[in-house]
């Protein structure tokens, strides 16, 4: 279960980083079978996903068929993501 707080933070950070039209919240709750879960129950965070579907494409395979390919694309925004995640943490 994903902390609100940090929820919040991510949301904010997605949207500064990526722009507002590219963060999209998830519609539901999804069950996932990550073992990140264990972390969340002892620091607070968030799960989030970063989109690999290519520019003009509206349909990809999943992450776990055996048709999906890594678009190399995505890991700069990853990245991006991650080191403002970081620099944009608040420290008390």
């Amino acid at each position: 279960i994903n902390d609100p707080q940090m929820t919040d933070y991510v949301a904010k950070v997605a949207q500064s980083t990526l722009g507002s039209d590219s963060y999209i919240p998830a519609a539901r709750a999804a069950m996932g079978g990550e073992d990140f879960a264990y972390y969340l129950e002892a620091i607070p965070g968030c799960f989030f996903m970063l989109g690999v579907c290519p520019t003009g494409r509206t349909t990809y395979p999943s992450l776990h068929s055996d048709r999906f390919d890594f678009t190399d694309a995505a890991m700069g925004y990853g990245v991006r993501m991650f080191v403002n995640l970081v620099r944009n943490f608040p420290v008390d």
